[in-house]
């Protein structure tokens, strides 16, 4: 079996959840014996075709230079005619989309095409395009192109010729079905995490080598966009210092956002000493020195699946505080798995940390439920061999 995987990314070097996805996933089907090729998004032409998990092909796009990349439609025209032209070699082609709304595009894949094609769609915010308006003047940019391209208006263009549409979560299934999507053609398979990947080190141990020895340690990892709410963890992490004067903000930078504007708000907080900003980091080594991992998402646009954040949380234990949406209560059970909060709240933030710092128990049994949770349904073997259920279904008609 001869599997595509096209996604409109560069996977290699890519740090969102959906080219993390495809890392996974390929490197987990390849290994199970299935043939994989990435075709994938690549600015520059030149780039090696070599990576560390399976063999990948750039499809030039054009380079963006703006905020709003008017170039795009001559780039997807090159994503689906290189698609087209394989169909041939492949058994089953597999698109990785970041929303529904470019659901059109395999459209064109499938037109007057034998080869079964299947379509994973990200996006868990949709829905959410009217409660983006209050949160516009935080950053218009980011916001405002999101507006335009996650709407029902761009859905609504795709006639949805695949053979199978993929998402991670109920959530997305129910709003897909909203907008008229046959609910038969569509299959819940949940984005993965590598739990060898995740070394359990000893808590400790793992606070000495990060210079955070005998501290209450309350971290955040991600972008530093405005809709992943740095900014409300930062105002509540000084109503922490009250009850837990010991403790330490670590924040571990993706890269992507403004990294000036939470400096700003940590100055005005006036608890710069009390705070640690890292960009390069071990993952597993902070999520194990970790008391506390806060993900305090103001909304879910922007988060591909479930948080790859999370996932990896979940599968070393780590007492997590999030945001209270839909799709985070397929993963967070309140007071079992982690405990939820209203978005932008830092109220309700500092209350949460501040009742698991206070209880070991909890923390503990968290902890406990936590890899239970993630070896059961998000083990990467396990949502390999249910994709290659899926090819053979669709193979055999």
């Amino acid at each position: 079996m001869k599997v595509c995987i096209a996604l409109l990314r560069n996977p290699i070097h890519s740090i969102s959840g959906d080219a993390e996805d495809v890392r996974l996933l390929s490197s987990k089907l390849q290994q199970s014996g299935v043939d994989v090729i990435v075709l994938s998004c690549k600015n520059n032409p030149h780039v090696s075709r070599k990576s560390n998990f399976v063999p990948t092909y750039p499809i030039r796009f054009y380079q963006q230079r703006k905020w709003f990349d008017l170039s795009a439609p001559f780039s997807f025209y090159r994503f689906v005619k290189t698609l087209r032209s394989i169909s041939n070699e492949v058994d089953i082609i597999q698109c990785h989309y970041p929303t529904p709304s470019f659901a059109f595009l395999s459209d064109f894949i499938c037109y007057k095409n034998s080869t079964p094609v299947i379509t994973n769609l990200g996006g868990a915010s949709i829905s959410e395009t009217k409660s983006i308006i209050q949160h516009m003047r935080g950053s218009y940019k980011h916001y405002l192109s999101r507006i335009l391209i996650n709407n029902k208006y761009f859905i609504k263009i795709s006639k949805f010729r695949c053979n199978k549409y993929i998402v991670s979560s109920e959530y997305q299934k129910n709003l897909l079905k909203s907008f008229g999507i046959k609910p038969n053609i569509v299959k819940v398979i949940p984005n993965a995490v590598d739990a060898s990947r995740n070394v359990e080190f000893k808590k400790e141990s793992s606070k000495e080598k990060l210079d955070l020895k005998d501290k209450y340690v309350i971290s955040y990892i991600g972008h530093f966009t405005h809709n992943k709410g740095v900014e409300f963890l930062v105002s509540a992490f000084s109503e922490i210092l009250k009850t837990f004067p010991n403790s330490k903000l670590v924040l571990a930078w993706s890269g992507t956002g403004s990294r000036e504007r939470i400096i700003t708000k940590i100055e005005k907080e006036g608890i710069q000493d009390k705070v640690l900003i890292l960009h390069k980091i071990d993952v597993s080594l902070l999520l194990s020195a970790t008391d506390v991992l806060v993900l305090p998402y103001v909304l879910t646009i922007g988060t591909h699946w479930f948080p790859h954040t999370l996932l990896e949380a979940l599968s070393v234990g780590v007492p997590i505080v999030t945001s209270r949406f839909e799709i985070m209560q397929e993963v967070i059970e309140h007071g079992k798995t982690g405990l939820l909060v209203e978005p932008a709240n830092p109220k309700q933030i500092a209350e949460s940390i501040i009742i698991l710092l206070s209880d070991e128990k909890l923390r503990n049994n968290m902890v406990k439920e936590q890899r239970k949770v993630a070896k059961e349904k998000f083990d990467s073997e396990k949502v390999a061999q249910q994709y290659i259920d899926l090819y053979k279904e669709v193979l055999n008609g």
